[in-house]
């Protein structure tokens, strides 16, 4: 991906400031989307609402970013919501592991 866009490499031009509330929501919503698999299964809730729950918390605040993308590069346009969900995942991994090693403290 940096091999065409090599500006990008370094820092973080890529996110804009008012993207960060989108990406608090989208951390959150890799753990409620987890918390909904599990529910699924103890409790027989359909896991169908899961996968969309899913699909809708990868798509809806990056759309826009996504249609931009898929006007310059479609590769990346179509990489690229698996790699939000991957940067979410391991920004809520982090979260998660941090917040256990403070309270082991």
């Amino acid at each position: 991906m940096y091999r065409k866009h090599k500006k990008k490499m370094l820092g973080d031009s890529y996110t804009p400031i008012e993207s960060i509330v989108s990406m608090g929501f989208q951390i959150l919503s890799i753990g409620i989307i987890g918390l909904i698999l599990i529910l699924s299964f103890l409790i027989s809730i359909p896991y169908h609402f899961s996968i969309l729950f899913i699909l809708l918390a990868i798509f809806t605040p990056n759309i826009n970013f996504i249609v931009w993308v898929l006007k310059h590069d479609k590769t990346i346009s179509i990489i690229s919501p698996f790699l939000f969900f991957l940067r979410n995942f391991v920004f809520f991994l982090a979260f998660i592991l941090g917040t256990k090693n403070l309270l082991k403290k």
